[in-house]
Order: structure tokens, then sequence, then C-alpha cells
């Protein structure tokens, strides 16, 4: 399927890459479906064909007061190698890492 210019493509969708709208969209996530405040330690987590988004979410975070914005990428590609050839325990493995990330945050 072709991908238009300017839009990445996320599965059957498109999202554009037209900064005001990525901004309009980062602003609504973080103020008002995260209602994120002043000192807080957020989590964008996204597919890396997200990655403009993500980049704006951080910002608007910042913008509302957040102390420390952490982005956490997945990839299909590593998702499918791992389904395919990984270890059956890897999956449902967490990275302690990442478990205590979530518990602080809790």
């Amino acid at each position: 399927m072709p991908t238009e210019p300017g839009k990445v493509p996320t599965g059957n969708q498109n999202i554009d890459h037209e900064p005001d709208r990525l901004q309009r969209l980062a602003r609504l996530a973080v103020e008002v479906g995260a209602n994120v405040q002043a000192g807080q330690h957020v989590v964008v987590r996204g597919r890396v064909e997200h990655a403009p988004l993500a980049r704006e979410i951080a910002r608007a975070a910042y913008r509302a007061g957040a102390s420390y914005v952490q982005a956490n990428y997945s990839d299909r590609h590593f998702d499918r190698a791992l389904i395919e050839l990984g270890p059956d325990e890897a999956l449902t493995f967490s990275a302690p890492g990442d478990l205590a990330t979530f518990e602080d945050l809790g």
C-alpha cells in the first residue's frame, strides 16, 4: 500500500505529519487523556513509526510540568522474530527495568 507524502503508515491508518495537528493531538493526550501534572514522570509508549507523535507528546508533557519523559518504542519486526524464533519462555518475559519503571509510576 503506497503511503501519501507526509504520512506514516500505521496498519490500516496514516498519521498526518502536519505539525499543528500533531501538536494539538499531543496536547489533548497530555492535558486531557493523561492529565499530566507538575513533577510527574511520564512514559510514552509506541511503535517506532509513531515517533513524530511521541516526540510531540514529550514536548507537551514537559510544557505541562513533567519532570522526566521517557520514550519506550517497540518494533513489529522484533515482535515477529520473537514469536517465530524465540524460546517459549521469552513470550512472558518482562525486563526488570521495565517492571521497576511501571511500579514507580503506580
